[in-house]
């Protein structure tokens, strides 16, 4: 069976030793047989104008109606690029004539490294420079390598992540097929195999961000666009807001009676909140990238305050429901996830965290270190359940050291195991953790990386139902049924929003 490697942020994924750099990447396996059309495929190309590392720019429509562009995402400290940047360079010099150019794209590295390991490389190729990532946002990228052909068009003809034995054959055969008039072969889209699930309904589009508002669910897309449904799934408005490719949260910041949210892109520029027609509140830069938000009401005063936690050094960092920082700490780098509760059965409502120490971190409201510790994973997802008495359970997720599986442990908040539970092997990973709200019933929604959604029992850490062939990168959302009745589960899938029920046994 073949293997493609390729190196991904932890945010993506579980902490693994990539050239010295074991703190901020990873490398990680997958089949190539196992790879699915990526969602831009068929999309227009993203205009974007590089810099170039030999000096000046290029602007990418100037190839439309010309030539075939390859882009090639790279960074000089994953080794999968390194042995992968002489072939994808081959094959693109091999269809030079018939119009192919390739741009090898960097992704936020200085100058002199690259233009250091060019040289001792003896690489021949254009490479492009993309030092704050904003080009790799625009094209979705998820890991390192990553390569996009787009055809003469201006379209996305295929997306490929990692690299492997058959890349050379792979790319090839593309070029030809593009070349020939013909898309390259793709998976078609398959019904999601359910267990325990029954679809409620769906609604068609493209939806990267999902939330509830009240009774409500809030969808937003790529483009800005944000569609509000019903229980039933019937339109109940719509509203346009800034693109954003990324996430969506509910939030209660002006206390008027409406519904507010905050959106940010993964390791984005900056976090937005915006009212429920879709107007900008206010705007926090993202230091070194944003890899988490969640609203809670820290102080009780009813409104919520907005955790964020960064990339890099940039750390944890608490603002008002007015956008302005209240309190930080950069004592913890890579802060991978935050949530909030009173997890210490203090009547307090505390701010934990994941960081790239791979502990799970308490704060009191205020900002002051309250506990750190351990747990038998390398901690990357964390969220806080609700829980009968009062106090809290910390749900953290992530690599189980003894043998690297994705797992879920619920705690408590000095760190004891009340259950835990096996979710996924060694290339699994969760990507968002929702509990249901309130304690009836205790359920949490897993998606994990590929396409697999959970709904697990909070109280007994036990999978009660599973869909499998959502989105590669699902996002999830608990929406208010009929009175009397359990919660739907909204998913972000292939095919657009979905909703299940849990029937009753």
């Amino acid at each position: 069976m073949n293997r493609i490697l390729f190196c991904v942020s932890v945010m993506l994924g579980l902490l693994l030793p990539c050239s010295g750099r074991a703190a901020v990447k990873e490398v990680l396996k997958v089949d190539a047989e196992e790879e699915e059309s990526h969602p831009l495929a068929g999309a227009p190309a993203p205009v974007v104008v590089l810099d170039l590392l030999g000096g000046g720019k290029v602007e990418l429509d100037q190839h439309h109606g010309k030539e075939i562009v390859i882009l090639d995402f790279w960074a000089t400290w994953c080794e999968p690029c390194v042995e992968e940047l002489p072939i994808v360079a081959g094959v693109a010099e091999a269809f030079r004539d018939k119009g192919v150019v390739l741009y090898a794209v960097n992704e936020g590295e200085g100058l002199e490294g690259i233009r250091t390991f060019v040289e001792r490389q003896k690489l021949h190729l254009n490479v492009a420079l993309d030092p704050d990532g904003k080009v790799g946002r625009k094209y979705a990228l998820e890991g390192l390598p990553q390569i996009v052909i787009i055809d003469k068009s201006g379209t996305i003809a295929v997306v490929h992540l990692g690299y492997g034995p058959a890349t050379k054959q792979m790319l090839s055969r593309d070029l030809e097929a593009i070349l020939a008039g013909k898309s390259p072969a793709r998976k078609a889209a398959k019904e999601p195999e359910l267990q325990g699930l029954e679809l409620a309904w769906k609604h068609e589009g493209r939806w990267s961000g999902v939330a509830t508002d009240g009774p409500r669910v809030v969808a937003l897309a790529p483009t800005g666009r944000a569609a509000v449904l019903d229980a039933r799934g019937q339109r109940a408005g719509e509203f346009k807001t800034e693109r954003v490719s990324g996430f969506l949260r509910a939030a209660n910041l002006a206390g008027d009676g409406a519904q507010e949210f905050v959106t940010f892109d993964a390791w984005g520029p900056q976090a937005t909140a915006i009212d429920s027609a879709g107007a900008v509140l206010w705007r926090y830069p993202g230091g070194q990238g944003i890899d988490d938000v969640w609203p809670a009401d820290l102080d009780g005063d009813g409104l919520d305050e907005v955790i964020i936690g960064y990339h890099g050094a940039t750390g944890l960092h608490v603002l008002g429901p007015d956008g302005k920082l209240r309190w930080k700490d950069t004592s913890i780098g890579n802060v991978w996830h935050v949530c909030a509760g009173d997890v210490l059965g203090d009547s307090a409502v505390e701010v934990i965290t994941t960081a790239a120490d791979g502990k799970v971190h308490i704060f009191d409201a205020a900002g002051k270190p309250l506990k750190q510790f351990a747990t038998e994973l390398y901690a990357n997802m964390v969220r806080v359940a609700a829980a009968p008495g009062g106090k809290a359970v910390i749900l953290a997720g992530g690599t189980r050291y003894s043998d690297e599986h994705e797992t879920l442990l619920a705690l408590d908040g000095e760190g004891g195991k009340r259950w835990e539970l096996e979710v996924g092997g060694a290339k699994d990973h969760i990507d968002t953790l929702l509990p249901a709200p309130g304690t009836n019933p205790r359920w949490l929604a897993a998606a994990m990386r590929g396409g697999r959604v959970l709904i697990i029992d909070a109280e007994k850490g036990t999978i009660i139902a599973s869909s499998k062939g959502e989105a590669r990168r699902s996002e999830v959302a608990w929406l208010a049924a009929e009175a009397g009745e359990p919660p739907l589960l909204v998913v972000t899938a292939n095919d657009g929003l979905r909703a299940y029920r849990v029937p009753a046994k």
